[in-house]
């Protein structure tokens, strides 16, 4: 070993502990970053935003034709004709406001469910009018012109019957939630193809609309639905799906802005969000041409969904729950698993169904061990760093002074600067949000079974939809008991002070607990 090795290693091994203790330093009064987690992708953060406020949407459509006076149509017709569909859809207020597109709930043959009732109804009983009509196609294009779709009694609407099912966590188990909505508001899809739904619960987790819908050509998207041909091949779920693309271009359709994009959609989707990645609403799912096969989708712009609003009188907001829920996956990103137990412990005392919340805060449970620096263990990593450096440096020094040249020794040669530290290598990925290509962890098995829902029938078709304003008739399903929200009281947290709500295990504020 020579002088300038054994002076170069002391070199380095001082700088390495003064790095080091810059580093402590810094991280006991900062937000702890755990170097094992690598940063999130944008496209996963903004999953995991929006995955609470997405649902999944059934219509069902029953009523008669009345053939008038044109004479073609059987005579001995006694039953309903029923026909079903999905869609997607999102909580836009908390307070069960529910957007989705204008088609979905659109009766009218021109561009609503009208057409496939009447495509059903052709179908049940061509042996009948076979003997009037070439084609069934032919059919169904006389009927729209001269036939009258009706309920029981004559010249009444058809019986329209919407269900909004979401998923909810359930003693750590994954099920599901139907509830009956009502239809507030709609614009056919000539007239921009958005939908305002009604139900009856307080305190759903929302969504963001882009205060900004002005979207650029190239914007990153992630558009997010349920599509019915994946449920006709997998188990049954109520996960939906997230498809990636850019917006294409920005155009108009009947005068009303629609943005092209390149994320695929497919039937079922119709109704589900569109969001940037910051997680906010930017369109609706509206529609693809039917001649096309690579990627060529369009969504209706949030600022018709804003219109129609607007025109209700409800605002586009999110609630407490939410803001704590998305404070916890920010801190679950950066590592700092302590922080997000806290805020996803605070939207359980709150909503104990959250299923995301529960999810998360498993994760985070899971990854949170004694540390110095927040929980995520990198304070005892810090200090094994210090102990192995300041031994380098020691034994640099002894063999210095062992090694002392004498005075007759030839002046050794100017010490040549160390050589740059080269970076860390990069910390290995660690996925986060919601990622379609992977399932959920198991949960932990449960003394009670996961509630059931009813199953999603099969995806509606994608004819052209529009605009019928009739009042429709609502069929109450059985649904899980309403979460009600816990009032606030005057507990303090001994740490902080701040006051929190009755039942609380944490404090809000700092996540001490409190008991």
């Amino acid at each position: 070993m020579n002088i300038r090795s054994v002076v170069t290693k002391s070199i380095v091994a001082t700088f390495a502990i003064g790095t080091l203790a810059t580093f402590t330093a810094s991280g006991a009064s900062a937000a702890p970053t755990n170097p094992d987690v690598a940063a999130t992708t944008p496209e996963q953060r903004a999953a995991a935003y929006v995955r609470p406020a997405v649902v999944s949407i059934s219509m069902e459509m029953s009523g008669f034709v009345n053939a008038g006076a044109s004479g073609k149509f059987p005579r001995d017709i006694s039953d309903p004709i029923v026909i079903s569909g999905t869609c997607s859809g999102t909580v836009v207020n908390p307070n069960g406001y529910i957007a989705t597109a204008g088609h979905c709930v659109d009766q009218s043959v021109e561009t609503g469910l009208g057409r496939d009732f009447l495509a059903e109804f052709v179908d049940q009983y061509w042996d009948g009018l076979s003997d009037d009509f070439d084609t069934q196609e032919e059919a169904v294009e006389y009927a729209m012109v001269n036939w009258r779709i009706e309920g029981v009694a004559a010249g009444s609407a058809p019986l329209l019957t919407v269900v909004v099912e979401r998923g909810v966590g359930v003693s750590g188990v994954r099920g599901g939630e139907s509830l009956a909505a009502r239809v507030v508001d709609y614009q056919p899809i000539d007239q921009g193809d958005v939908a305002l739904l009604k139900v009856e619960r307080t305190g759903l987790p929302a969504i963001e609309i882009a205060k900004n819908t002005s979207v650029d050509i190239g914007t990153p998207v992630l558009s997010i639905g349920y599509p019915g041909s994946v449920a006709s091949v997998t188990d049954e779920s109520l996960e939906p799906t997230f498809k990636d693309g850019k917006i294409s271009s920005v155009r108009t359709f009947n005068g009303n802005t629609v943005f092209e994009m390149s994320a695929p959609l497919s039937r079922g989707m119709s109704g589900g969000p569109t969001v940037n990645l910051d997680g906010r609403l930017v369109g609706v799912n509206s529609y693809f041409p039917r001649s096309e096969s690579q990627p060529f989708n369009f969504v209706s712009s949030a600022d018709l969904l804003v219109d129609l609003l607007r025109r209700n009188n409800v605002t586009s907001e999110i609630g407490p729950i939410d803001t704590l829920y998305r404070e916890g996956i920010d801190a679950y990103a950066k590592g700092d698993y302590k922080t997000a137990k806290a805020r996803f412990t605070s939207v359980l005392d709150r909503q104990p169904s959250h299923q995301q919340a529960m999810e998360w805060n498993a994760k985070a449970e899971a990854l949170t061990t004694v540390g110095d620096n927040g929980g995520n263990g990198a304070g005892s990593r810090n200090i094994g760093i210090a102990i192995i450096a300041a031994a380098i440096l020691a034994a640099g020094v002894l063999v210095l002074v062992l090694r002392r040249p004498n005075a007759t020794a030839a002046a050794p040669a100017p010490l040549a600067p160390p050589a740059p530290l080269a970076p860390p290598a990069p910390a290995p990925q660690a996925r986060f949000g919601f990622d379609p290509t992977l399932p959920y962890p198991a949960p932990a098995p449960a003394a009670a079974a996961a509630p059931t829902w009813p199953a999603q029938p099969a995806g509606m078709a994608t004819a052209p939809m529009a605009m019928n304003g009739q009042s429709s008739a609502w069929h109450q399903p059985a649904s899980a008991t309403a979460v009600a929200e816990r009032p606030a009281t005057g507990v303090r947290c001994n740490n902080c002070g701040t006051e929190n709500r009755i039942g609380a295990a944490h404090c809000d504020h700092c996540g001490t607990r409190l008991h």
